[in-house]
């Protein structure tokens, strides 16, 4: 039987000196620095690092796992679910941000809407307050508004009704006021073409030979015999290029 050399018999021992070892500290304060240090003396996989805290605590996890450190362990544990609670408030935050920029537009959408509905609704109640003590006046007054318009058009009028006109009647300003409303009235009741033509002319000013024409349902001769008539009596100017007569005061 063959007899091995003692130097077989035995696994060999690698000396070596504690200048080549890294300085190990407490494992809860070591740095990523310290692990790779550890990793590479022990000849341990080096670690494929991937993006973000958890990814990196649990490869050190697993290192230590099988350095056999269970105090370390724990700790990281607990640090791994710190990371994923401060991950879940992270993406809260954001959730949160946003559901308020949302809100605060609402509430700028709601401040508009409301402040429009607002004006809408006093406009049209003060239009339809106008409009019943406009009904009112006219159920309590209506002999007193008959009076006032025969007196306009100079027909016959209550005695009483005279003596409350009469500073209306001593002053030029409001006769010619009254001349001219019972013109326009006569000019609206008149079913003469020029009347209701020179009433839109003294109204609008300005009219266009096309609305003229369809207003009047009148064919182009006619209404230039119209036109260069009145246009002859100094009455309006006639624009060719622009297509409208203006009113000569």
């Amino acid at each position: 039987m063959s007899t091995s050399s003692p130097n077989n018999q035995y696994p060999k021992i690698e000396v070596t000196s504690l200048k080549d070892i890294p300085p190990l500290h407490d494992l809860t304060n070591l740095s990523h620095s310290d692990i790779k240090n550890i990793l590479d003396f022990i000849d341990f996989p080096p670690l494929s690092l991937k993006k973000g805290e958890k990814c990196e605590l649990l490869q050190i996890k697993e290192v230590l796992f099988k350095l056999n450190n269970n105090q370390t362990v724990i700790l990281l544990e607990e640090l791994i679910e710190s990371v994923d609670r401060i991950n879940n408030l992270k993406k809260l935050e954001k959730e949160c941000d946003v559901l308020e920029i949302s809100l605060a537009n609402i509430k700028v959408e709601y401040d508009e809407i409301s402040s429009l509905k607002k004006q809408d609704l006093e406009t049209e109640l003060l239009s339809l307050n106008h409009a019943f003590n406009d009904k009112q006046f006219e159920t309590k007054h209506y002999h007193l508004l008959n009076q006032a318009y025969a007196f306009i058009n100079q027909e016959p009028v209550n005695k009483n009704i005279l003596n409350m006109f009469y500073f209306v009647k001593k002053n030029d300003k409001y006769e010619k006021i009254i001349e001219k409303c019972t013109l326009i009235r006569q000019m609206e009741r008149s079913n003469n073409l020029l009347a209701k033509l020179f009433l839109d002319l003294i109204c609008q000013y300005t009219l266009k030979i096309e609305d003229i024409e369809r207003k009047y349902k009148l064919d182009q001769v006619t209404l230039l015999k119209i036109v260069y008539g009145m246009t002859n009596n100094g009455i309006v100017s006639y624009d060719k290029e622009r297509g409208i007569i203006t009113f000569r005061k």
